[in-house]
Parts: C-alpha cells; sequence; structure tokens
C-alpha cells in the first residue's frame, strides 16, 4: 500500500513540471502552425498590395482580368472604349445575358478608373461560334456608372442605366 502511495505522489510531482516545460516552450513534436508574421512583414506586404492596385492598368489588361478566354478586343474610338468579348452560351438565354451583363461589369469600373477621360464604354458580346452575330451591344457613360451597384449587377440596373443598343432575339426583350 505504501509503495502505490509513494507512486502516485510522484505521478502527481511530476504534473507541474511538465506545465512548466510547456509554459517555457516547450512544442509538441509534429506539425505546427507556421509563424505569424511580424508587424514589419504585415506593413511591407499592404505597402507592396496598395502600390500595385495605384497602377493603373491598360484597357488590354483590364480586359483580359474581366473577360478570361472570352476576350476578343478591345479599342479607343476617341473617348469611348469599345470591348469586344464572345461568352460561352450553355446556358438558358436568360441566365447567357445576366453572364454578359456580369461579364460587362468586372469591366466598366477599372476602365474609368484606370482611364480618366474615357467618358463612355461600349461592351459587345458576340457569338462565339459565329463572331460577326451580336449577341448584345450596351453602352455605359461615366455618370451612369455611379448609379449602379456593381458589386450585386443586376440586369435591371443595366437596362435603367445603360444604352442597350442591340439584343440578340434569343433574349427578348431582356
Amino acid at each position: 500500500m505504501m509503495i502505490a502511495f509513494a507512486h502516485q505522489v510522484r505521478r502527481l510531482a511530476a504534473v507541474p513540471a511538465l506545465f512548466a516545460l510547456c509554459a517555457a516552450g516547450c512544442q509538441p513534436s509534429g506539425p505546427s502552425a507556421p509563424p505569424r508574421p511580424t508587424q514589419e512583414q504585415m506593413a511591407a506586404s499592404m505597402a507592396r498590395r496598395q502600390s500595385a492596385q495605384a497602377q493603373p492598368r491598360s484597357l488590354e489588361e483590364i480586359a483580359q482580368g474581366a473577360f478570361g478566354s472570352a476576350f476578343r478586343s478591345v479599342r479607343r474610338e476617341g473617348d469611348t472604349a469599345v470591348f469586344e468579348f464572345a461568352p460561352l452560351q450553355d446556358l438558358p438565354p436568360d441566365s447567357t445575358l445576366r453572364r454578359i451583363y456580369k461579364l460587362g461589369g468586372l469591366a466598366v469600373p477599372p476602365a474609368f478608373r484606370d482611364t480618366p477621360h474615357l467618358k463612355r464604354v461600349r461592351l459587345v458580346a458576340l457569338d462565339g461560334r459565329d463572331p460577326s452575330r451580336r449577341l448584345v451591344v450596351f453602352t455605359v457613360t461615366r455618370e451612369a456608372s455611379q448609379k449602379i451597384d456593381w458589386q450585386h449587377l443586376t440586369a435591371e440596373a443595366i437596362t435603367a442605366n445603360a444604352t442597350v443598343e442591340h439584343l440578340d432575339p434569343q433574349f427578348g426583350k431582356g
């Protein structure tokens, strides 16, 4: 009985020693979380991010970022930028029309932000199988762009604030 009691006392004495080791920085073996960045590293990262955002992009860079593989061309016509793209048409017509407007919404705000003398942005959605066929053509002025909630873009916001110059019959009245 006395031996069992002595053994338990030794075990209890080991518990505070274990806590002391862990508090002193004892790390368990195995994978651990990566070290947290220092204040200087975080400040440098933020400065790099802000400088990258401050650099204006060309219309070509904006188009490639907005349309990806659907991008066809971009050009300036006076104070208007014209973006041509061929979106996928793998959805029903109403969903394809929403896709066209949302893709356009990725190009319009940065085009006005990075090209101060632009007054209008015209977006031309082409049929990928027949590039001579225009699906939708719409123009957004700088003033109209400021009225549109580009984060939560709807087809109604486009038709209320932009000029829809052409709408393929497959889309009905849009």
